[in-house]
């Protein structure tokens, strides 16, 4: 704003920057409101024949969500940056344990997965009233959802070798070796 009020003293300039500074806001929130309303209808209920009257009520839904988000982030923190970790720490942390679990455990599956997720959920809810600073939420619940979706996963049927065949960690030198030679002794026997 000391930029705004030193350097552009011409009448009608601040409001030219104003409104594009609102005008690029608001394109921005609409476009994440319309992606957010396009995954839900296209990826996740694609069955229902949802139309654009569910799509517009979906975008409805998940604005009042922002709004109300941004009604709770001056309780959350500070500083911007303090909110961010403490966001960031919550969410992201269970995010990679998954995505390591699904890399790194050749046996992972979907119900393994789910528990893990719902233990990194659980020690979420453990440590958040507790003194432990924001920077430490995302190991806090990375590590148990990783360790129990590794151990709960044992619990369930492996998924088929075909569905993880060069996903996971170790597989790179199996896949190559298929990309050199397509054809191994096992089809020139049958041939």
């Amino acid at each position: 704003m000391h930029f705004v009020r030193t350097e552009l003293p011409y009448p009608g300039l601040i409001g030219l920057l104003l409104a594009g500074l609102f005008i690029t806001v608001m394109g921005s929130i609409s476009a994440g409101l319309s992606a957010l309303s396009s995954l839900l209808i296209c990826d996740w209920v694609p069955q229902h024949g949802s139309g654009l009257g569910s799509s517009r009520l979906i975008s409805g839904v998940f604005g009042a969500a922002a709004i109300g988000m941004a009604l709770v982030a001056p309780y959350l923190g500070e500083h911007v940056f303090d909110i961010i970790i403490r966001i960031s720490g919550a969410f992201f942390g269970p995010l990679l344990g998954l995505f390591v679990l699904g890399v790194a455990v050749r046996r992972a599956n979907a119900q393994g997965a789910q528990i893990g997720l719902a233990t990194g959920v659980v020690s979420l809810t453990l440590i958040f009233p507790t003194e432990i600073n924001a920077w430490w939420y995302g190991a806090f619940t990375c590590i148990p959802t990783l360790v129990v979706g590794a151990f709960a996963s044992l619990l369930f049927p492996a998924p088929p070798t075909e569905k993880v065949q060069g996903l996971v960690f170790g597989d790179y030198q199996d896949v190559k070796k298929n990309e050199e030679d397509p054809c191994d002794s096992s089809c020139v026997a049958r041939s």
